[in-house]
């Protein structure tokens, strides 16, 4: 009977430490640290580089850049940010312009304000926006 005993003893061993690696397991999920996002400067110069996106020419000859109109608060999102669409669920450029600032990307304001851009094109390939 001492090695019934035995074999039971090491059965049960085995069960206690694999249930105790399998909640282990579960329990020490690894989380990837927060990225460090680092605000970028310019955008106190979102509201007068929006209200010149409304007077520089596009492609189609015509005043006002796309960047002006108003997008929606998701990427992806089915709202039209038309005004006969009420903008529910839209920013300005003005807030867009802010929050992008906020979150690290670099729309180069001071560019678009002093150095010479007048196409809605030169948005992109003098001051580098992206």
């Amino acid at each position: 009977m001492h090695e019934g005993g035995d074999v039971m003893k090491t059965f049960i061993l085995g069960a206690i430490a694999f249930i105790l690696i399998v909640l282990n397991g579960c329990s020490s999920q690894h989380t990837d640290p927060a990225p460090a996002i680092r605000p970028q400067q310019g955008a106190e110069l979102c509201d007068e580089v929006c209200e010149k996106f409304k007077t520089m020419t596009n492609e189609q000859g015509d005043a006002g850049c796309i960047l002006a109109e108003p997008v929606p608060v998701k990427q992806g999102a089915t709202v039209e940010c038309y005004s006969d669409a009420g903008e529910i669920g839209c920013i300005s450029c003005s807030e867009w312009c802010v929050e992008q600032h906020q979150n690290g990307i670099f729309w180069n304001t001071s560019c678009i304000m002093e150095g010479g851009v007048t196409e809605c094109v030169q948005i992109e390939t003098v001051c580098n926006i992206q």
